[in-house]
């Protein structure tokens, strides 16, 4: 019987040793897999196609919820913007995107209505992206005006609004603001309209070395042929549309 018990003492010890050997051994295969996936994750984050997240995919998270009534959110924005924002911080927006592995970012200026020209805001937002190693790409701009409008004063005026947004661009290292080209009449009359006030736009942003980019959202400017005809007429480098 003490014989059996001897044996048995080594095999089992061999045994336990067998089997933290082997954890051992998949903690490292573990821990190698985990290096591996990063080092890939850093090198598709060098790749020359980067993807950029649109704010305006997270409207949900920073109003609060959906926007049942879009005639009460628009005097809303203009009567009280700020109130609008029920929930998530806009400010937050850089950490939220780094947290998806997203490393550039599309700002929306109605999360940020009020504060086009506070500087501080604009300071603190740009080290939350310094921080959170997160870049802006580009600007959209809404509720600006329109820059087709048939009144030359009142298109003037549409041009200048989006003035204040290009200089954020250009602070946050931005390459472009978005825009719409909108207004009242016929198709050739937007247009013409639209021609003068995206040209005097581009000029502007030219000047900051920002590009002008046209959405195709909703009018004429859902009309390849027509948007495409107005971007041959402005006829500048920094003026364009999206696909």
């Amino acid at each position: 019987m003490i014989k059996k018990q001897t044996l048995l003492l080594p095999a089992f010890l061999i045994a336990i040793a067998g089997f933290f050997l082997m954890s051992c051994e998949s903690g490292s295969t573990s821990s190698e897999a985990d290096s591996e996936e990063q080092a890939q994750s850093n090198a598709d984050n060098d790749s020359d196609f980067q993807i950029s997240l649109a704010q305006w995919s997270l409207h949900k998270t920073f109003f609060g919820g959906p926007i049942n009534d879009w005639g009460q959110f628009g005097r809303m924005l203009m009567e009280s913007p700020d109130s609008l924002l029920q929930g998530e911080d806009p400010m937050n927006f850089p950490e939220i995107a780094a947290g998806y592995g997203v490393n550039s970012i599309e700002l929306v200026n109605t999360f940020y209505y009020t504060k086009a020209e506070n500087e501080v805001y604009w300071i603190e937002f740009k080290k939350k992206c310094d921080e959170f190693g997160v870049s802006v790409g580009l600007i959209m701009c809404d509720a600006l005006g329109n820059l087709g409008d048939a009144d030359s004063a009142t298109r003037l005026a549409a041009v200048e609004n989006h003035y204040k947004w290009v200089d954020v661009a250009k602070f946050l290292g931005a390459h472009s603001i978005r825009v719409n080209a909108e207004g009242e009449g016929t198709a050739e009359e937007v247009a013409a309209n639209a021609v003068d006030g995206l040209s005097k736009l581009g000029e502007y942003g030219a000047s900051k070395g920002i590009n002008i980019i046209v959405e195709n959202h909703g009018g004429y400017s859902s009309d390849g042929t027509w948007l495409a005809s107005v971007m041959q007429s402005v006829g500048k480098d920094n003026v364009g549309n999206t696909s």
